[in-house]
């Protein structure tokens, strides 16, 4: 597996523990019971939400599947993934501190 592919199943295995709320570190229990948990609490959505929760349980589980099995091929996924968002561009910005303790910024004239 070449570097980018690595890097590439890496971020894959991250955007599924993410939609458990869980980090690189997770072990299999933590996963099951993060899952669970998600489940539970979107099975019990309000009717007008419903579709939108299925949605969400559907991903869920889907992400709990392929961290789950000791054989997946995070590879795979790789397309299936959203774009990255584009970074953020920070704007300098002028920072001054009052007297009394207040931070004040502005953007500068452009």
């Amino acid at each position: 597996m070449t570097v980018d592919a690595r890097a590439a199943a890496r971020k894959v295995e991250e955007e599924f523990l993410g939609r458990l709320g869980l980090d690189r570190g997770a072990n299999p229990l933590a996963i099951e019971t993060a899952r669970d948990g998600i489940v539970g609490f979107l099975s019990a959505a309000p009717s007008d939400l419903r579709t939108w929760a299925q949605r969400q349980i559907s991903l869920t589980d889907e992400a709990y599947a392929v961290l789950s099995d000791p054989t997946a091929d995070f590879t795979a996924y790789v397309e299936q993934l959203p774009p990255a968002a584009p970074a953020a561009r920070a704007v300098p910005a002028e920072v001054e501190v009052e007297d009394d303790g207040t931070v004040v910024a502005s953007a500068p004239a452009v």
